[in-house]
């Protein structure tokens, strides 16, 4: 079913990531590793760049920040669209909105080819946790001051705390909803109005750097399985579980909108 969904010409989706939290993996940080597993996807991410990742955690009662650093290794398609980072907690592959068709012809072969580059340099890897996240960013032509006036494109059910106090129209809305499909699979489904240029991270490749800041009803939903005991990595497994992930993205996708959302992202793509 979900394969087979309407592909609007002009949808909100502003980026997909699927991420594959390790456990603490020493083999990425040799450099030969890293050099290695650049070397078997830079035929689909050919720009490479040696970084350092950052993690700040709270540490102690009074929440002291402790930052670590880790060596991390990014590729990049030469236009900049899809990103891959690889450091001994984590591989991410991120994608801009405007290059998702379908999972199965743009991400999905993309994330198996980078999984498939990791199980040859670290086949010992442990996996913690797997996900994949959906933002869209809803921008209607004239964007309502209050949150009711966006039931014109977001399903009115999702925002009927804003009719709480009706003597006060909302001007603010966030919501957070956790569904738990199995035991292993969470789905959160996050949504609020935002103001700003995007909810991207502007360090990507593919991040706005400039542009005026306006009004957005932002959807997002982040599809993870957390599995039992110790999983070592494998990357059929892995696809399967992918592919398993990312469809309750496209329902809550098509359960917020309305039918005039529908026809603005049925319109020509934006230049």
């Amino acid at each position: 079913m979900h394969e087979h969904r309407e592909q609007y010409p002009n949808a909100p989706l502003a980026i997909v990531t699927a991420e594959i939290r390790l456990g603490y993996e020493p083999a990425v940080k040799s450099d030969e590793a890293r050099d290695k597993f650049a070397a078997t996807v830079r035929d689909m991410l050919p720009v490479l760049s040696n970084e350092q990742s950052m993690t700040i955690t709270l540490q102690g009662p009074d929440g002291v920040p402790q930052v670590t650093q880790q060596p991390q290794i990014r590729a990049t398609t030469l236009d900049g669209k899809a990103t891959v980072a690889l450091n001994p907690s984590s591989l991410s592959l991120s994608m801009d909105g405007t290059s998702y068709t379908r999972y199965s012809t743009s991400l999905g072969p993309l994330m198996e080819h980078v999984v498939r580059a990791l199980h040859d340099v670290a086949p010992s890897a442990v996996v913690e946790r797997v996900g994949i996240r959906y933002i869209d960013e809803v921008r209607p032509p004239d964007a309502p001051e209050d949150i009711q006036g966006w039931s014109t494109w977001i399903c009115s059910d999702l925002l009927a705390a804003s009719r709480a106090l009706p003597s006060a129209p909302a001007r603010g809305f966030q919501s957070s909803t956790t569904f738990h499909p199995k035991p292993d699979r969470t789905v959160v489904f996050n949504c609020g109005r935002f103001e700003g240029v995007t909810v991207v991270d502007p360090a990507l490749p593919f991040g706005r750097k400039k542009g005026s800041p306006s009004s957005m009803f932002v959807l997002d939903v982040d599809s993870a399985w957390t599995p039992a005991g110790y999983t070592l990595l494998d990357a059929t497994h892995l696809a399967e579980v992918l592919n398993d992930l990312h469809q309750p993205a496209n329902t809550l996708f098509e359960w917020a909108i309305t039918e005039e959302a529908r026809i603005i992202f049925r319109g020509p793509k934006d230049a």
